[in-house]
């Protein structure tokens, strides 16, 4: 079991985004599920000391694909 920690500054802008995108934190719901089980998704950046993923989210709120939803990247401290 994983515990996620979010930065100031992803919370900051996520608070914003979601006067905009409604459905924003259900899109993030089942991501942070995954992740806390120690599923990590996306791809793998090289060239960090740490394991660093990005992935791209589809956001519920346009219907577009996950090209017009949310990018994520997040860091993994074991």
């Amino acid at each position: 079991m994983y515990q996620i920690k979010f930065t100031p500054t992803f919370n900051r802008r996520i608070k914003k985004l979601a006067k905009k995108y409604q459905n924003i934190k259900s899109d993030f719901a089942e991501l942070l599920e995954d992740l806390e089980q120690g599923n990590f998704k996306g791809d793998e950046l090289q060239g960090f000391s740490g394991k660093v993923y990005k992935l791209r989210i589809a956001s519920g709120d346009q219907q577009k694909g996950k090209s017009r939803g949310f990018r994520f990247i997040y860091y993994v401290v074991t």
